[in-house]
């Protein structure tokens, strides 16, 4: 996923700020994103921040985890709004 288009994405679903080349998360909003590992997909839940450099993005997680990839290796993101419930 293109940085740009990964940034806009959490910066209007996802309740995000902008401090530089951080985005941090607001906590009312659960986001996970998706990464392409090989033939499988990995999904990094709660993320709390992305830093984003020239080639790789770093998630870090609200368990302080930290995942390190490159951009083309997001595949998608899911945003769950504050007050979402599971289910229907």
């Amino acid at each position: 996923m293109i940085q740009k288009v990964l940034t806009d994405v959490l910066l209007k679903y996802g309740q995000a700020q902008r401090d530089g080349d951080l985005v941090r998360l607001s906590r009312d909003v659960e986001v996970n994103i998706f990464v392409n590992v090989g033939d499988q997909t990995l999904n990094i839940n709660r993320i709390d921040s992305v830093e984003r450099m020239s080639e790789i993005l770093v998630f870090t997680t609200q368990r302080h985890e930290r995942y390190i990839v490159s951009h083309e290796d997001v595949r998608a993101v899911h945003i769950k709004a504050p007050g979402a419930k599971t289910g229907y």
